[in-house]
């Protein structure tokens, strides 16, 4: 077995960036929100204090230049966790944004941002939301509350959400995140909606990502921890309606599929669109269904996927008819069974579906690995034999079954071929938690015998509970 460290989101290179010019990025977009708070300074907190004195000592106290010295002298003492420092800096620096160019200026955005990080990183949640809502807020009266233009604050304000829950001491404290991330989710799905037409389709399908991505974390944090008594969970529909943790991951389930549908209408319609593209994403909707136990129709959006890529295969098609007419003793037996099954063979199909793959719409946790393994993966996606390394073959029976219940805390895309799903046998990138990671490194090398006999009783028990636990297609 190979082991790697799994893939997590990249952050943005701790590269020194002018003011100026990191103000005007957050602004268009082309960096995230917390960048703001992640780049470093191109001063000196002491030459900072120095320029900021020379600024006062020859303006009114309100120059706009002396909003871009503060702002980086909050930089440059976040550098140095001094976090109450940095928190009065930034909020002088939007003080003076304020007073130049109104209270409802937008250039206050980033501003707002680096004071909501400052909050958190002081333990003040509700300063933090504060600082947040009033970013949301002024995008909203600045461009419209359906305006496409509103999005990149939406994309920002839901990665800041998640990015705080997934740092969250407890899942209590984690979840109120997921409030907040959930109306701004349900927010930007329906600005995307309102303006499918007009968006272009790369921009677009960033964005559907990022709601599919929201619900799919609140979903996994019901399955797994519950709502808490006192969520304040509700969707407004005229009345507050309180959400049990069924009936919210069923919305979640379909906010979702509509964004994982709108990409797939997306690629169909763009001009550039290539069977590849459109076949993963129609296989992306079918594992979303099978996360969500709505196992029917993830096997017609396999199929469906698969389909797709036989376009590919047109090609290869024609060139099968030159080569008869150049080579006429060729025999041609279309006719037969064989020749029936080999025309909706693809091979493009095989190459991206062949192998099952680990289905994953949420961030991937640092302390997660992947292992190259042998296995065993049946057609609903379930992994129900594993070839565990040496070290393993100690383990008893139990041991066994616990780790393989523990493989099953991750869903794989199972094999696709031209009928739909089917179970496959051999090398997967399997995705280890934390816990199957411990249990691996406690076990100690052994003798190969025990290998088959330990594996095969704990297949019999994960294929008992898998069939118990299946759930029927939503209707």
């Amino acid at each position: 077995m190979t082991t790697r460290q799994s893939a997590t989101a990249t952050t943005p290179p701790r590269t020194p960036v002018g003011v100026v010019v990191l103000l005007t990025l957050v602004l268009n977009g082309a960096l995230p929100s917390n960048a703001v708070a992640q780049a470093e300074p191109t001063a000196s907190v002491d030459e900072l204090l120095a320029a900021i004195e020379r600024q006062e000592s020859g303006s009114d106290g309100y120059a706009p230049q002396l909003g871009e010295l503060y702002f980086s002298l909050g930089l440059a003492l976040s550098q140095q966790n001094a976090v109450a420092e940095a928190l009065q800096a930034f909020q002088t620096a939007m003080q003076i944004e304020r007073v130049n160019h109104g209270l409802n200026a937008i250039g206050q955005t980033p501003f707002l941002f680096a004071v909501a990080d400052s909050h958190l990183q002081l333990g003040d949640r509700e300063r933090a939301t504060d600082a947040l809502y009033a970013a949301y807020r002024l995008a909203i009266n600045h461009y419209g509350e359906m305006n496409a233009a509103l999005l990149p604050t939406l994309d920002k304000l839901l990665a800041w959400q998640l990015a705080a829950y997934h740092s969250s001491a407890t899942a209590k404290l984690g979840f109120k995140h997921l409030v907040d991330a959930d109306k701004i989710a349900a927010h930007q799905l329906n600005v995307l909606l309102a303006n499918s037409d007009s968006d272009s389709q790369h921009t677009a399908t960033d964005h559907y990502r990022r709601v599919i991505e929201v619900n799919y974390t609140i979903a996994e944090h019901l399955r797994e921890h519950g709502l808490p008594s006192d969520n304040g969970f509700s969707i407004s529909t005229g009345l507050a309606v309180e959400r049990t943790p069924s009936t919210h991951s069923q919305a979640s389930y379909r906010n979702g599929k509509t964004a994982l549908e709108q990409i797939v209408l997306g690629i169909e319609r763009s001009a550039d669109s290539d069977p590849q593209q459109l076949a993963e994403a129609v296989a992306t909707l079918g594992d979303w269904y099978l996360v969500f136990a709505q196992q029917r129709s993830a096997e017609q959006a396999y199929r469906l996927a698969y389909e797709l890529t036989t376009v590919e295969d047109d090609d290869s098609e024609e060139r099968d008819d030159s080569d008869l007419s150049a080579n006429p003793d060729r025999s041609d037996n279309t006719d037969t069974p064989e020749a029936e099954a080999s025309a909706t063979f693809s091979a493009l199909g095989e190459q991206l579906f062949a192998l099952p793959r680990a289905i994953q719409f949420g961030r991937t946790p640092s302390d997660w690995v992947v292992q190259t393994a042998n296995a065993e993966v049946d057609d609903k996606g379930r992994v129900i034999a594993v070839e565990w390394p040496a070290e393993a073959l100690t383990w008893s029976t139990q041991q066994q079954r616990e780790a393989l219940k523990l493989v099953n805390e991750i869903r794989y895309r199972p094999s696709i071929g031209a009928d739909g799903s089917r179970s496959s046998s051999g090398p997967i990138d399997m995705v280890m938690v934390p816990e199957l990671v411990a249990l691996l490194s406690a076990a100690a090398p052994a003798e190969p015998s025990n290998r088959r006999e330990a594996t095969d009783a704990a297949t019999s028990e994960s294929s008992e509970s898998s069939e118990s636990s299946e759930s029927s297609d939503a209707s």
